[in-house]
């Protein structure tokens, strides 16, 4: 009875052990067996130079493996607990472990910088001018730093027009048109950039913007199959070019390439540059076709008498010359009118000069001036004076009326009269038969 007791003691006794470790044991374990584990990082905040590595400090009383996290790799990066600036900027550097269950993670806020820290940055510039990037294109903006090791822990962007252009340390081109990045470092030094995005292919440039185009003439005269190239100057003289597009109003007339002109035919035509498709000049063109020769279709020896009209038929060679004007001139037996009409005015003979305004191309008529019937020897017919003969005295002989039909002029007391001088007024009546009793008149 006694022994059956016993175990029955013994296996409560056992029971209570077992109820007793199971509670007591993980207690044990880790104050006894397994320790606590301990992380830490000695610092909570570290700057690194982009470009170069920095060791993070941290204990830790296990070898557990630790699994290191940069929440922006843009900033900085981080193996096995060394850190690696990449960029400028901030970002939090995260070292976990794991055990039973049971996870500790440490953070130090890492900021990244340019320079040396011993390099107060004074000023910031970029290039001079405007940039001139193409639609589509991406281009990084150079920074020049005073000094150029200078202390820098940030730069920021603002783009005025983000429909323009997008920017974040380099510019992507989205829209043709203007917009202006300002740029901020160390939050106190700002500069600002003019961007003009364009449609044409050209190289992202920094340059001034083109204010004005001046040509070197306005007006220019050619003869046909002529070539002459338009000079113009720009301003200012190193504003960037994007374009140059050349037209002419007539093409019959004048054609234009690359601002070289062509004159194909006589007339006149507008050609016109346009620069960067904003600025537009034109210039005059006149294409002249020049005079070659006179041609003659009357008869170049002309027979006449005294009061008697002609014509000279005279045309400028080629027909489609520019300038057609004729002159012609006399030696004094004739009178010719701008039209070619010839009139004799006295009996003689002599030429006519007949000159091209243009090139000065000549051609020669000769001509007789017979006299006219009626006034030989100073007898019968018609005679035609002019008002000045008003002044002939009353008394005239007939020597006077002699000289006139043979020679073609007469003297009163010493003041000559021709029958030119009839011409100019116009034709009377004089009754030579009367010269005896003076003379009269009247109008036709």
């Amino acid at each position: 009875m006694k022994k059956n007791l016993n175990i029955i003691i013994y296996i409560l006794l056992g029971i209570i052990v077992l109820l007793l470790l199971w509670k007591v044991y993980p207690i044990l374990k880790e104050s006894i067996g397994e320790k606590e584990i301990e992380f830490t990082f000695k610092s909570e905040s570290v700057e690194v130079k982009v470009g170069n590595n920095h060791s993070l400090e941290y204990e830790i009383n296990s070898d557990i493996k630790i699994i290191w996290e940069s929440e922006n790799t843009e900033v900085a990066k981080v193996n096995n607990g060394v850190i690696t600036g990449v960029g400028l900027g901030n970002t939090l550097i995260k070292g976990t472990i794991t055990s039973n269950d049971k996870t500790i993670t440490r953070s130090c806020y890492v900021t990244t910088y340019l320079g040396e820290k011993s390099q107060e940055l004074k000023d910031i510039s970029v290039e001079e001018g405007e940039l001139f990037i193409t639609k589509g294109d991406s281009y990084e903006i150079p920074i020049n730093y005073d000094p150029v090791d200078g202390y820098i822990t940030s730069i920021e962007y603002e783009v005025i027009d983000p429909n323009i252009v997008e920017y974040d340390g380099i510019i992507v081109a989205k829209n043709i048109g203007e917009t202006s990045i300002n740029i901020t470092v160390n939050k106190t030094i700002t500069k600002s950039i003019k961007v003009n995005v364009v449609s044409n292919n050209i190289n992202p440039t920094f340059s001034k913007k083109l204010e004005n185009v001046i040509l070197k003439e306005e007006s220019i005269e050619l003869k046909p199959k002529e070539t002459k190239k338009i000079e113009y100057e720009i301003e200012p003289k190193d504003a960037l070019i994007e374009s140059v597009e050349w037209e002419s109003s007539n093409k019959e007339i004048v054609e234009v390439e690359e601002g070289l002109i062509e004159a194909k035919s006589s007339g006149e035509a507008i050609v016109k540059v346009r620069i960067n498709n904003k600025i537009e000049k034109e210039i005059k063109v006149k294409v002249n076709v020049p005079v070659t020769g006179i041609s003659i279709k009357t008869n170049p020896n002309i027979v006449m008498k005294v009061g008697e009209k002609t014509n000279i038929k005279a045309s400028i060679e080629p027909s489609n010359a520019t300038n057609k004007k004729i002159k012609y001139t006399s030696n004094g037996n004739v009178i010719v009118n701008e039209n070619g009409e010839v009139t004799g005015i006295s009996q003689g003979t002599g030429t006519i000069t007949i000159t091209s305004e243009d090139g000065k191309y000549q051609g020669i008529v000769t001509y007789t001036v017979n006299p006219a019937k009626g006034l030989v020897n100073g007898t019968g017919g018609i005679w035609g004076y002019t008002s000045a003969m008003d002044k002939i005295p009353a008394k005239m002989d007939t020597a006077f009326f002699q000289n006139l039909a043979a020679n073609g002029k007469g003297t009163i007391s010493g003041n000559i009269y021709t029958y030119k001088d009839a011409l100019r007024v116009g034709a009377v009546k004089l009754n030579v038969d009367n010269i005896n009793k003076g003379y009269s008149k009247t109008k036709k």
